[in-house]
Order: structure tokens, then C-alpha cells, then sequence
């Protein structure tokens, strides 16, 4: 079981591009955060075809120890990479079980998308873009990727391709479709195919700020109620050996506790595996324990300052791109918000190529489809 030894604010801006410096971290005070309350659920198939059903959900059982990640790995499928659009969160946003609550959110993005965002305080090495659009007051971001950011991902390196499928692989094996499995996990398929998801969609508030937040949910402990208090979140991490494993562990622990946190997941299921991909052993975390339980440690992170950011940051563009907007800038306007390791967020408004860029021949208004914005 792991457990480790011991050992601000704005700056310039026009109505063009502005600014957000990323402040020290220090302990901080939480901020309130609304419980989030699971909204609808939907599921994709192998072919991508998206249900408001949950024939994509699965149960929880134990992963066998001794058990191989790497079985089944040459018959994975994947599911391609794609610009990561907004797409299906927007169906589910048009259902009238969720709407009334759309129309009344600061923010509506995928739970990656927060997470990120959140964690940003403790990045060292990673930027990443966001596109901005704000309609009729509700902020909507998606993640920018671009052609050769794709092209990438594509095409990894085995090894981190192989540790990407350990992932997955032990999803697959601690999930059934039935409560009560009654197949033996070596006769059982282990085919796993990323093109079949189920996903939740949840409202919640940080602070002041309304958030509607969709996102995969990888199973359910025993039943699924409805609401979110039976998600489970599934990991995996290499077995720690020594003191500076424990710190990456730690450290590991904020995207962990981000993911679950802000979409209500409770318990998240961390499997140990070795360096060759055999699962050793595995520890239960209770999500919102988790920030008392690295603090004090090296490598240690605050979830109350990671939260401040968030907010602070988030109201801060969503403000600037309003007042623009106020002094004449077209409704439909995209924006990027440019989140700079070690530096804060540079917010611009993109011209009409880059726009053209941005919308990639499709039928949208900026990275919005046309019926969408039809529709509100």
C-alpha cells in the first residue's frame, strides 16, 4: 500500500490580446465547489455512433494479480486521432434534461480540458492552446491541436505506445458488462477497442462560476444510481522502488485527483504494475482525500491554489473576451488562450485564417457546428 516516508494575477491587455501571469504556488485556502450532479449520460460504439443510452457501461471487478498488460496488445484498436471537438457534449447539451442548465453556465468544455487547467500551476514542461468562442454569455472551449500535434500522437513510440495500452488493458481487465461476471479472466476476450466509451455529462460551481463538464467515466462500483456517486476512475503506475519513485507517485497524484474531482468521480483504483506490465497490486484512493494526503511531502502539490488559478484564470479571459466583444468584436469572434508553462495565459483573438484553420473545411462556425448555434 502507498505510503510515502516523510522527508497572481493580471497584467497588461488591450482589446486585441491580453495576459493572465501565472502566480507562485502557496497554500491556499479552497475554494466552495459544488458536488457535481450528474446531468445524462451517453455511449459511443465501435463505430463512433453516439446513444443516449449506457450500453458502453461497465462494472468493476478485481484485476487478477500476475495478470499480463500486455495481452491482447496486438490486436488493439484504436481509435484514430481527431481534432478533439466539442461534438457530443453539444448533443447532450440540446437535451432538455440539460439545457435549462447550459443556458444558464460560465463555462462548458470536456473534463480534460479543466483538467488541465487546473493542474496548470505545477506544469513545468507542457503548453497547450485553447479555442474560446462566447455565446449569449456561456464560454465554450476546446482543445487546439494541430495537423502535426496529430500527427504525432499517431505515430509515438512503441514503448509509450505499449505504456498507453497498459492502461487500457487494465481497464479491460478490471470491467465486465455484467455485475456478475462469470467467466474466468484468462477465457475471457481481451479485445479492447477505445472507439466504445460511456460518458457523463455533470453541472457543477466553483466559487461563482457555473461549469456544465462532460467526460469519460470508466465504470461504476455495483450499480450505476444515476448519479455519480458509484464512478469509478481506473489507473495505473509502475511499482515504486525507491524515494524518487514515491515523488513522481505524488506528484502523479494531481492529474489523478483533478480528473476525478472535477467530474464527481469518488474512488479511483490505481493499479501497480512492473516495468514488463504485470499487475502487482492495487490501492483504492478516496478522491477528495487525496490533496490531505500528499501534504507535507516532496513533490507535493495545493488543490487550493490549483482551484484558485482555475477560477481566477477562467474569469479572467471570460471577462476579457466579453469587454472585447462589448466594444464591437463580432459574437461569433474565436479566441486562444495560450497556456505557457512557467508563464500564465496570453489570450488573443484569431484572425479570419486562422479561423479558417480552426473550423478545417467543416460545416461550423468557428469550432462550433452551424446547427448548433442554429438551435439556441
Amino acid at each position: 500500500m502507498w505510503s510515502p516516508s516523510r522527508p497572481s494575477g493580471e497584467d497588461s491587455s488591450s482589446s486585441e490580446e491580453a495576459f493572465y501571469a501565472l502566480p507562485s504556488p502557496q497554500p491556499t485556502r479552497p475554494l466552495p465547489m459544488q458536488r457535481p450532479w450528474c446531468l445524462v449520460t451517453f455511449s459511443y460504439d465501435s463505430s463512433r455512433v453516439l446513444g443516449f443510452n449506457n450500453s458502453a457501461m461497465k462494472y468493476f471487478k478485481q484485476p487478477p494479480y500476475g495478470a499480463s498488460l500486455q495481452r491482447g496488445y496486438e490486436d488493439w484498436i484504436k481509435r484514430p486521432e481527431t481534432r478533439p471537438r466539442l461534438d457530443g457534449l453539444l448533443q447532450a447539451i440540446n437535451r432538455a434534461e440539460v439545457k435549462k442548465f447550459a443556458q444558464r453556465a460560465d463555462f462548458i468544455t470536456w473534463r480534460g480540458i479543466l483538467t488541465k487547467i487546473i493542474v496548470f500551476p505545477y506544469e513545468n514542461r507542457e503548453s497547450f492552446d485553447l479555442n474560446i468562442m462566447i455565446v449569449d454569455d456561456v464560454m465554450y472551449m476546446e482543445e487546439h491541436v494541430t495537423a502535426k500535434q496529430l500527427e504525432q500522437k499517431e505515430n509515438i513510440e512503441p514503448y509509450h505506445r505499449l505504456l498507453t495500452y497498459f492502461g487500457y488493458s487494465f481497464e479491460e481487465y478490471c470491467t465486465s458488462s455484467s455485475p456478475t461476471p462469470a467467466v474466468k479472466y484468462e477465457e475471457a476476450e481481451h479485445i479492447i477497442d477505445t472507439n466504445i466509451q460511456w460518458c457523463a455529462v455533470v453541472r457543477s460551481k466553483l466559487d461563482n462560476l457555473r461549469f456544465i463538464v462532460g467526460g469519460e467515466v470508466d465504470c461504476v462500483q455495483e450499480a450505476f444510481t444515476g448519479h455519480t456517486d458509484t464512478f469509478l476512475e481506473l489507473k495505473t503506475s509502475q511499482v515504486m522502488r525507491n524515494p524518487r519513485d514515491e515523488v513522481n507517485f505524488t506528484k502523479k497524484l494531481l492529474k489523478f485527483w483533478a480528473q476525478s474531482f472535477v467530474l464527481g468521480v469518488p474512488r479511483i483504483v490505481v493499479g501497480f504494475r512492473t516495468q514488463q506490465g504485470i499487475i502487482d497490486d492495487t490501492q483504492t484512493f478516496n478522491t477528495l482525500e487525496i490533496p490531505s494526503l500528499v501534504k507535507g511531502r516532496e513533490g507535493a502539490w495545493d488543490a487550493g491554489f490549483c482551484l484558485h488559478f482555475a477560477a481566477r484564470s477562467l474569469a479572467y479571459i471570460k471577462a476579457h473576451v466579453l469587454a472585447a466583444q462589448k466594444d464591437g468584436t463580432d459574437e461569433r469572434s474565436v479566441w486562444r488562450a495560450r497556456f505557457n508553462a512557467k508563464s500564465g495565459v496570453l489570450i488573443r483573438k484569431l484572425d479570419p485564417d486562422e479561423v479558417l484553420d480552426v473550423e478545417n473545411g467543416e460545416d461550423r462556425i468557428g469550432f462550433l457546428p452551424r446547427d448548433f448555434l442554429q438551435s439556441q
